[in-house]
């Protein structure tokens, strides 16, 4: 089952926490990245950290 099917099965609410960070959020229909932590920037469904699209993220939270 691919990601989108996952979220698209009743998943949307699903805790997520972060393994890196402790962080923890729920899954929204409008996210493109459920499993892409805000915080510190660990993806935990490519178990990778994405510092350079954090940062686009919060430039753009900072243009609003």
């Amino acid at each position: 089952m691919g990601l989108l099917e996952y979220i698209l099965n009743g998943e949307i609410g699903e805790l997520v926490e972060c393994d890196k960070c402790d962080h923890n959020w729920s899954i929204s229909k409008e996210d493109d990245n459920p499993y892409f932590c805000h915080n510190c920037g660990w993806d935990q469904s490519m178990n990778k950290y994405r510092s350079k699209d954090l940062e686009n993220w919060l430039y753009k939270q900072n243009e609003q």
